[in-house]
């Protein structure tokens, strides 16, 4: 028979995992941050022009992100111990179709809500807000050097690695759910926020479903290619019929990821509980801890900085 402090301390557990993995996020990101700018100031003693390359601009994001801030991180939570699959299973060649329709289709859906909302502060701020990733473009090797290959590795190492296998024990759902959260809350800006939280679900479900992160990643290096080669490149196209069918393509795939969502959905409905608690509901304990805080008050405080900027 089980104690009669069971519940109360598989809230307390959860509560802490869930603060320690959202501190070790928001040190991440001052660190990212930090270093970040200390080098590019550095370097605009030295040559301004080098400074505001796109080269070098990644460069930094990369040492500042993969070199220091990732191992900080695993320091910080190596203390909660990782659930790891059993076993590592298999997708069939159209479950990884379907989930990579879902993936680039929902980013494409939510990033149209991202860009209205950012025009409409725009109105009110009297002036257009600053998309971080509008010239990702520029060096396209560059660009798939950083955003196509390093990133989608590194990105899912943490969120769908470190993170998700932390989550575990508290059911699948809520692994997905806080996973997914971090993910989004780390971007710091209204325009990837809101697609890379839809995105980060269906990375985590993936890599719940297979039980290791080899097709997030592959997942991952598909919709950052499409979303941030391909099909930029294909909008700025001198030939109108590109242009145009790119555009219904891009309606036909929102669409079919709607669809392919919706028959996917049970599949969400049958996710492991995991451990129950008492008290307080699996989301409070996740969003309401101090860890959390100030995460929050970190994304909060980049959201408005890029806003004002």
């Amino acid at each position: 028979m089980q104690q009669p402090n069971y519940y109360q301390d598989n809230a307390r557990t959860m509560k802490h995992t869930c603060t320690v993995l959202s501190f070790g996020c928001v040190v991440m990101m001052i660190i990212m941050q930090a270093l970040g700018v200390l080098l590019i100031l550095g370097m605009q003693f030295l040559s301004r022009r080098v400074a505001a390359s796109q080269l070098f601009l990644n460069l930094v994001s990369a040492l500042s992100f993969y070199g220091v801030g990732i191992p900080v991180f695993y320091l910080i939570v190596k203390t909660i111990p990782a659930v790891h699959a059993q076993q590592k299973l298999r997708m069939r060649v159209d479950e990884i179709m379907t989930w990579a329709v879902i993936s680039l289709g929902g980013m494409y859906l939510f990033n149209y809500f991202s860009v209205w909302l950012n025009e409409v502060i725009s109105i009110f701020k009297g002036s257009p807000v600053i998309n971080p990733v509008a010239s990702a473009t520029e060096n396209i090797w560059v660009t798939i050097l950083f955003s196509v290959i390093l990133a989608p590795f590194f990105e899912e190492l943490v969120f769908r690695g470190m993170i998700l296998n932390r989550l575990k024990p508290y059911g699948e759902k809520m692994s997905i759910f806080f996973s997914a959260l971090l993910f989004a809350m780390f971007h710091g800006n209204l325009y990837q926020m809101f697609y890379a939280f839809a995105i980060g679900c269906a990375f985590a479900f993936v890599a719940l479903r297979t039980g290791h992160i080899g097709y997030t990643v592959g997942l991952h290096m598909f919709v950052n290619l499409c979303g941030g080669v391909i099909f930029p490149l294909l909008a700025t196209s001198k030939w109108e019929l590109v242009i145009g069918l790119m555009g219904i393509f891009v309606i036909v795939l929102m669409i079919s990821a709607i669809v392919l969502f919706a028959v996917n959905f049970y599949r969400f409905r049958r996710l492991a509980p995991g451990l129950p608690v008492f008290g307080k509901t699996k989301v409070r304990l996740a969003l309401c801890n101090p860890g959390m805080a100030v995460y929050a008050t970190a994304t909060l405080v980049l959201i408005l900085v890029n806003i004002l900027a």
